[in-house]
């Protein structure tokens, strides 16, 4: 299928133009309001008293507007093109020799096929979110599942991301985190392996930590992002080791304020946790996974049940939903 951008950003006068921006985050944030003196200016799109080239980045998040927010991602943040093929080299780096021995490229399934721990984008989520994924034929934001009411499952990040400006990103982890941890991924137990190669047309970033633990009402944008290629390379790039960046997993790779992307041509492997409750119902998801792939025209896609995966408790502190509600299989 694909993402259907007309579709997305149909013209005013497309019959569904009125539903898809009727939602309430979106007559807040994205509606323009001739007689609101504290929105946007007319002339520029600038809201009024602000003065984008003096921005204090150590201003605390919640202090700072969308516009000073996406103005900081565009001349700060690296989105560019610079910065995206500086990324994606260091994300390859993983190939390079040098490494240190006690890293290894891939873990074995039991039919003894190789799969990837570093050299990829690696995105977790939920059941329910993950299937809605392969039946639209691409990966989306957040934002985007709440806009289109999706029904993804909900994450208790999702208020603090709409506070920090994230909450159009698309994130991916670093590495399969959860082989390396040999624990459950908090994200869900459906785990989406992506190309590399994907990053070359979008502007990326890079998270210092993960934004969950930051708070904002005291942390800045210096603390949530690098903000420049020199940033990165003096804190995480090390010629002795060229792992250092992968030892923090809160140095997530995110898509700049983009509703989505593709899953056809970009999406490699899908590697499926065992279910909590014992029940096998890792079997019924791999057989719903490869249906759905089949009916959305996506080929080419490994899809493996991760053997001897660690099974966390329903109630298991941490995990960004219950995982019982991560286990919920669409209706």
């Amino acid at each position: 299928m694909g993402i259907d951008w007309e579709w997305i950003f149909g013209d005013e006068n497309s019959e569904n133009f009125e539903d898809h921006f009727s939602s309430d985050y979106y007559d807040d944030h994205y509606d323009y309001d001739s007689d609101n003196e504290d929105y946007y200016d007319e002339e520029d799109a600038i809201p009024n008293g602000v003065d984008l080239g003096n921005i204090d980045l150590d201003k605390p998040l919640k202090e700072l507007s969308d516009i000073e927010k996406n103005y900081l991602a565009t001349s700060l943040g690296g989105v560019s093109y610079a910065m995206t093929q500086y990324i994606i080299a260091m994300l390859k780096g993983t190939k390079n020799a040098h490494k240190r021995d006690e890293f290894s490229d891939t873990w074995e399934d039991d039919a003894h096929e190789k799969h990837p721990i570093y050299g990829h984008l690696f995105h977790a989520n939920s059941v329910s979110t993950s299937i809605d994924f392969i039946k639209k034929g691409f990966i989306y934001s957040r934002q985007y599942g709440e806009s289109f009411r999706t029904g993804q499952t909900s994450q208790r990040s999702d208020s603090l991301d709409q506070v920090f400006g994230i909450y159009n990103d698309i994130f991916f982890d670093n590495s399969d985190i959860a082989y390396r941890l040999h624990k459950y991924n908090v994200y869900g137990p459906v785990v989406f392996v992506f190309d590399i190669d994907s990053l070359k047309d979008q502007d990326v970033r890079i998270t210092k930590c993960n934004p969950i633990r930051l708070d904002p009402d005291k942390d800045s944008y210096r603390s949530l992002f690098f903000t420049s290629t020199d940033e990165i390379r003096e804190a995480v790039v090390n010629e002795s080791d060229n792992m250092a960046f992968f030892k923090d997993f809160g140095h997530h790779v995110t898509l700049f304020d983009t509703p989505a992307m593709d899953l056809a041509g970009n999406l490699k492997e899908i590697y499926i946790e065992k279910c909590y409750d014992g029940s096998g119902k890792e079997n019924d998801l791999k057989d719903l996974i490869t249906a759905e792939l089949q009916n959305s025209g996506i080929t080419g896609v490994n899809v493996v049940i991760r053997p001897d995966a660690p099974v966390p408790e329903s109630d298991r502190r941490g995990m960004a939903a219950p995982v019982s509600e991560q286990w919920r299989f669409p209706e």
